[in-house]
């Protein structure tokens, strides 16, 4: 039966809290997930994330998020992860599972149904960076605020968020749609448990890129001798 995962997810480093409600289908992959909750919250999907959840961790340096679906990650309501994005910036974000549904008749998903706040600005410099943006803005003096003005941002505004536009964007329309379609919400989870890497150990733990016992490689062509002088 197709279900759909409810989840709240919140920036719990910022004040006040910048969160979104999103839904989408309990069989979406991670690598869905991310995309999606780019679009929800504001992201230019510019940097690297990572997901962690039951002493596991999806992403960079973590397992294959496109071969794990919401459902496994969040098995039940009530279940919770940790979404970071941007290493430099280190943005957290809080996952928590509101529901597990049915999806309702003439409904799209991915969709947000509730938000609060813009998303800060991209490479503004973390939680305490976005701080100093939010003074510099309020002030309309000072170093701070003449680089927004180099970079535009000067008119930032915290408490706006446009929801219609997002869901315009999660929409099925390549227009709108800031992925190549299929988006990664829409593609399929695949399963990686016979996939090997260029260069990780074979079954037998000899190295892939050694030729297998019993079989020597091919060796190299002699150079031809030297022509000897018919003088």
């Amino acid at each position: 039966m197709e279900t759909v995962h409810q989840l709240r997810v919140s920036m719990p480093d910022i004040e006040p809290v910048v969160w979104r409600r999103i839904h989408l289908y309990s069989r979406t992959p991670l690598s869905g997930l991310h995309a999606v909750m780019q679009v929800a919250m504001g992201w230019d999907d510019s940097h690297l994330y990572e997901f962690g959840a039951q002493w596991e961790t999806y992403g960079h340096n973590g397992r294959e998020p496109s071969a794990y679906t919401v459902a496994q990650m969040l098995p039940e309501v009530g279940s919770g992860a940790g979404y970071v994005y941007d290493f430099g910036d280190h943005w957290v974000h809080h996952l928590t599972v509101e529901k597990i549904h049915r999806p309702a008749p003439n409904t799209h998903y991915p969709r947000c149904s509730a938000d609060r706040r813009a998303c800060p600005p991209e490479d503004c410099g973390g939680p305490l960076g976005y701080e100093r943006t939010l003074r510099a803005i309020r002030a309309c003096k000072g170093p701070r605020y003449r680089e927004l003005r180099e970079w535009g941002l000067h008119k930032y505004n915290p408490a706006y968020f446009d929801r219609d536009e997002v869901n315009r964007q999660l929409s099925d329309d390549p227009k709108a749609c800031r992925y190549q379609l299929p988006a990664p919400w829409q593609r399929e989870v695949f399963d990686l448990s016979s996939y090997r890497y260029p260069g990780a150990p074979a079954p037998t733990g000899q190295g892939v890129d050694h030729p297998p016992p019993g079989r020597r490689a091919t060796p190299l062509r002699p150079s031809p001798p030297p022509k000897r002088s018919t003088r």
